[in-house]
């Protein structure tokens, strides 16, 4: 029987071998930008109900972004982009 792949094995997927939560440093490492930065986004997201910011969760008193959101967050899960490639990047701003 084929195996089939799950979101974090998907061909071509940078994310892919990264644990299913991340910490906000680690996500902060995969977005390329500060600690500082990545908990100002994550504040944002709570703050706004997650409507913009880095999508965060909370567990006991640590904060953790879920893999499956930072895909979403970045359009790296092909199945779910509402817009076609040529439309990609246009008022599609993270913060």
């Amino acid at each position: 029987m084929n195996k089939v792949p799950t979101d974090g094995e998907r061909p071509g997927n940078p994310l892919a071998g990264l644990p299913a939560v991340l910490t906000v440093e680690e996500a902060a490492q995969v977005l390329r930008i500060g600690r500082g930065a990545a908990y100002e986004l994550a504040r944002q997201w709570r703050e706004s109900g997650g409507r913009h910011g880095l999508p965060v969760v909370t567990l006991g008193r640590s904060l953790r972004v879920p893999r499956d959101a930072l895909e979403r967050m970045l359009c790296l899960d092909v199945e779910s982009r509402a817009f076609a490639p040529a439309e990609r990047g246009r008022g599609r701003g993270i913060a």
